[in-house]
């Protein structure tokens, strides 16, 4: 027997929406959980139960983002390439603040640094095994997502710019030959 109410039917991806829209329009500090819950048609207490903290509820909104595996392009560094274009695309344009916001929020919260690794590192790497593998390649897959997200992240965090056709193609070639 399950206590309380039944969980609104599409509330999650309801919150996580509004999440996202928020972080764009206001970055973190400009919005609450109120703001959320508001905006995503649901009582606070509905997002608290869901996610204990503002940074976690950020981390679970964010994890959508350039999540799996790329399409496959029959080729290991056809495949990277793909992977590089799509992270690419996760640190440029509007989610950029947003995960700008979600670095810096996670420097002073322990848990949403665990929450992150959980959902949005993992997932990737498990990913990145997995292409690493039905090409054979010995490569560490851990230290192949390190190559690909460090320096998206720097450059997010260095610069008010989006990733260029330069970065993309450097860290391209520097994944292919790691993963060779």
């Amino acid at each position: 027997m399950s206590r309380g109410r039944p969980r609104t039917a599409g509330a999650d991806e309801a919150i996580l929406t509004a999440v996202r829209e928020l972080l764009t329009a206001h970055g973190f500090a400009g919005f609450s959980v109120d703001d959320v819950a508001t905006r995503a048609g649901v009582g606070r207490q509905s997002v608290y139960r869901r996610w204990p903290t503002k940074a976690a509820l950020v981390v679970a909104a964010m994890s959508a983002i350039a999540a799996g595996a790329p399409p496959g392009t029959g080729t290991l560094a056809g495949d990277l390439r793909a992977l590089v274009q799509r992270t690419r695309a996760a640190y440029a344009g509007a989610q950029r603040s947003a995960l700008l916001d979600l670095h810096a929020a996670m420097a002073g919260d322990p848990a949403a640094r665990a929450a992150f690794e959980e959902q949005f590192v993992a997932p990737r790497r498990a990913a990145l095994a997995a292409l690493l593998s039905e090409h054979d390649s010995p490569a560490d897959p851990a230290v192949l997502h390190d190559l690909l997200a460090g320096p998206f992240l720097h450059r997010l965090l260095t610069t008010d710019t989006d990733p260029d056709d330069a970065l993309v193609g450097a860290v391209t070639a520097a994944l292919i030959g790691a993963a060779s």
